[in-house]
């Protein structure tokens, strides 16, 4: 059998036939692959138990009722009716709305009361307060003024009532006055708190809300306002009044400068106790009221009504005008009545008629009162003095008598004209000269006699000459008796003390017995005394004012409150809370002092205190530092253990249980333990640590660099010191030159370009055996090397007979399937299967 060839790189199977044997050597190569070691076992530790949960302890029993702290201290004094207000505001009469420099609920100003707004002494404007429309701003109404310009310093201070006017004089009556020029077209304004809505353009408006129909607030054609405003006011009895023509202005609470100003332009369209839609067109605007407002933007709508054109005015009247035309004294006024425009009416001893609010009962007729409802009416005054009597004048002759005339027909009785309060008596005047008595005149025929027209309360003039006596006439018939005279007597305005019981109606949904109308305290009011300033207060017989709290609504008290009861079996104070919003609530804002102090005697020495910092004493008085202070008496718990020390509480354990890594055996004597821990970075627990590579002091584990294992080339570790001086004396700097060894080549330099330089017919390989530097390799026989292609020449195997071999002639590269086909290869042939 012929030798078989060396093993080659193992990447052919080789075929070779020499003579008439023919070989197939497989995976002709290296030796083969040793078999894979088995894989080393991993077992994973066994996981320790769970450790039993202990018994949880039971809930403490409550504590005791601590003792009921001791009266509170007065509170500081209120702050007064002093304000400042920085806005830009002209003197003049009408609605103005200043900011002011504090809140409300820390002024004493009320709705209501009259103020004066003043820059200085000679500029200042007075007027009542109408509503507060912020946290910190105001209206009022200015009625009165002195001076003129702009100011933006104002102080504003409580102001007395304006005087009534006083009584006229009495004086010779003037000319008869020309008649009147025509009157101007009237107009009025009212306005209204809202917030602007901007969510919808259709619909019912919210309560205090007003919307516009159109997105676009300047391109809208209606308006509807709910028929309550933001102050929770309801304004459905004035929708009636506003008419085709009318304008109305839709401004900026804060800012005038943002507006718009409409004209209604049809009937508006009013839902009752709902809501009002007015057809309108937009007539200017400004500011955002262009751009349209915000939601919920706090506006002011003002109406302002065109008035109807004044009647000319009316001739004046010669002399002084006798007793009102009214037909009084009229009934007294009747709370649950409604009276129409122009009734008249009496009221605590004046006459008054119905001047607004038509159909509108509620508002009694006293000068002030809400809108204007009631006019007071001039009377004839009261019954002057009486005029000297003037001196008798000359007796006249006595004339002649004159014929009896005819009876004349006996005229209807007029009806008796209201008697008009006497005026002043004037003073008598002197006795005038008496005329001589002239001849009696004939008598004239009786005429008809006319209705007695209303007596006219004219000065008394001086007393004429007496004429002659005329002849008497026949006597006309007697008239019918006229109505008996009206002999009630009334409770006048003023001083009059009512000697019986009043008696009013029962009150209903729209109707108040009693209205005593909004005004100011009196400064000094009588025990007894009860008025109305925007609390309802009244006097005590220890003369001092007391307001009445109301209930279902929050009480703002500026003075401290006392209650002091004699019951023994209820608390004094009792809040129930039946709602989310917490029981008892103290707020101290302003002192230094205690916040709440309850005690149960006077004077108390252990009270429970809650300073004005939040800290509580308990039989104590608070300490500053920390938040609860007991007294030496101690706490007691709900198993009757008192501790009055910071020693540890005495107790019964009965169950102990741990959280990983912790374990316990449970029970009251349970044996506690902990795992070790894992390098798996999830198990916690206890650990122990090489005393060489870790340090321990006082607790603190830190790595032991002194004695810790350093690195070498077999074993992993800390870098040495002399390590250190290796590595940082490695050089640092810039090539200069680089050079090359064969068959490699520099040209030298800093940047140096780097390539081979070898011979023809030469490859770069390694011939010797062992690691080192690449050599050249020659080509040998039956091999040429052409232009990067190593390719073969024929010379296929060995021809010397030192080699013990055959010489192959023949190398072929051929694939398996066309190898099968060959039926008889080819002698001394090699075939190089590759696929």
């Amino acid at each position: 059998m012929a030798q078989q060839p060396k093993h080659g790189d193992g990447s052919f199977n080789l075929l070779y036939k020499i003579a008439d044997n023919t070989y197939d050597i497989s995976q002709v190569g290296g030796g083969a692959t040793g078999a894979t070691g088995a894989t080393g076992a991993s077992v994973t530790g066994a996981t320790g138990a769970t450790g039993t949960a202990g018994i949880n302890g039971s809930t403490g029993a409550t504590g005791t009722q601590g003792d009921v702290g001791a009266t509170g201290l007065t509170g500081a004094t209120g702050i007064g009716y002093v304000l400042t207000s920085n806005d830009s505001i002209a003197i003049g009469t009408g609605v103005k709305i200043f900011n002011v420099s504090r809140q409300p609920e820390n002024i004493a100003f009320n709705v209501g009361n009259r103020v004066r707004i003043s820059n200085t002494s000679t500029n200042w404007m007075e007027g009542n307060i109408t509503s507060f429309i912020s946290s910190s701003a105001f209206t009022i109404n200015a009625t009165l003024t002195q001076g003129s310009g702009t100011y933006s310093t104002w102080n504003i201070d409580i102001a007395g009532v304006q005087g009534s006017t006083g009584a006229t004089g009495i004086g010779t009556t003037g000319a008869t006055g020309l008649v009147g020029a025509t009157g101007l077209t009237g107009q009025s304004a009212t306005f209204y708190n809202y917030q602007a809505d901007t969510t919808q353009t259709t619909g019912v408006p919210t309560t205090g809300h007003l919307f516009w129909n159109n997105a676009s607030q300047v391109a809208s054609t209606s308006v509807t306002l709910s028929h309550i405003d933001a102050l929770g006011n309801d304004i459905d009895v004035f929708f009636p009044l506003f008419k085709t023509g009318d304008t109305f202005i839709i401004q900026d609470q804060s800012d005038s400068n943002n507006f718009q100003t409409w004209e209604i332009n049809a009937t508006p369209t009013i839902t009752l106790n709902s809501y009002i839609s007015i057809p309108a067109t937009l007539v200017t605007s400004g500011g955002t009221g262009t751009t349209g407002f915000a939601n919920n933007r706090q506006l002011i709508f003002a109406i302002v009504t065109s008035g109807l054109t004044g009647a000319t005015g009316l001739e004046g009247a010669t002399g002084i005008q006798g007793p009102t035309p009214w037909e009084l004294p009229a009934a007294e006024y009747n709370n649950g009545v409604s009276y129409n425009l122009g009734a008249a009416v009496t009221y605590l001893g004046g006459y008054y008629y119905r001047t607004g609010n038509p159909l509108n009962p509620g508002f009694a007729p006293t000068p002030g009162s809400i809108s204007a409802s009631w006019t007071p009416v001039a009377d004839g005054g009261a019954t002057g003095v009486s005029g000297d009597v003037g001196a008798t004048g000359i007796q006249g002759e006595v004339g002649a008598t004159g014929l009896e005339g005819a009876t004349g027909i006996t005229g209807d009785t007029g009806a008796t004209g209201l008697t008009g309060a006497t005026g002043i008596e004037g003073g008598t005047g002197a006795t005038g000269v008496q005329g001589e008595v002239g001849s009696t005149g004939a008598t004239g025929v009786a005429g008809i006699d006319g209705a007695t027209g209303a007596t006219g309360t004219g000065a008394t003039g001086a007393t004429g000459v007496m004429g002659a006596t005329g002849t008497a006439g026949v006597n006309g018939a007697t008239g019918a008796t006229g109505p008996a005279a009206n002999t009630s007597t009334f409770v006048q305005k003023t001083g009059d003390t009512m000697t019986g019981k009043l008696n009013l109606p029962a009150s209903t949904a729209s109707l108040a017995p009693l209205n005593l109308g909004n005004g100011t305290a009196p400064t000094s009011p009588l025990p007894g005394d009860l008025f109305f300033d925007g609390n309802l207060r009244y006097r005590d017989n220890a003369s001092t004012t007391r307001s009445v709290a109301a209930i279902n609504k929050v009480n703002v008290f500026t003075d401290y409150q006392t209650i002091t009861t004699t019951n023994s079996t209820n608390p004094a104070l009792l809040v129930t809370q039946n709602g989310n919003g917490g029981g008892v609530k103290i707020v101290n804002t302003i002192g230094s002092g205690e916040s709440l102090r309850i005690e149960d005697d006077s004077p108390e020495t252990t009270p429970f205190v809650v300073s004005a910092t939040g800290r509580v004493g308990i039989g104590v008085n608070p300490d500053a530092t920390v938040a609860i202070s007991v007294d030496t008496t101690g706490v007691k718990f709900g198993d009757g253990t008192i501790q009055t020390t910071a020693a540890t509480g005495s107790g019964t354990v009965t169950s102990v249980t741990g959280t990983s890594p912790i374990a316990s055996s449970g029970g009251a004597t349970p044996a506690i333990s902990i795992a070790n821990a894992a390098a798996d970075g999830a198990t916690k627990g206890a650990a122990a640590f090489n005393s060489s590579d870790f340090n321990a002091t006082a607790g603190v584990v830190s790595i032991d660099y002194t004695t810790g294992q350093a690195a070498s080339a077999s074993a992993k570790g800390f870098l040495t010191s002399a390590d250190w001086t290796t590595f940082n004396s490695k050089g640092v700097g810039t090539v200069t030159s680089v050079s090359a060894t064969a068959p490699l080549t520099s040209t030298g330099g800093a940047t140096p370009v780097i390539s081979t330089s070898m011979a023809s017919q030469k490859l770069l390989g390694r011939g010797a055996l062992g690691v080192g530097t690449a050599e050249e390799i020659s080509i040998g026989t039956g091999l040429s090397l052409n232009i990067g292609t190593l390719s073969n020449v024929g010379v296929l195997s060995d021809t010397t007979a030192a080699q013990g071999g055959t010489q192959l002639l023949n190398m072929v590269q051929i694939t398996q399937a066309v190898y099968n086909g060959i039926l008889t290869p080819t002698a001394n042939t090699l075939y190089i299967i590759v696929g």
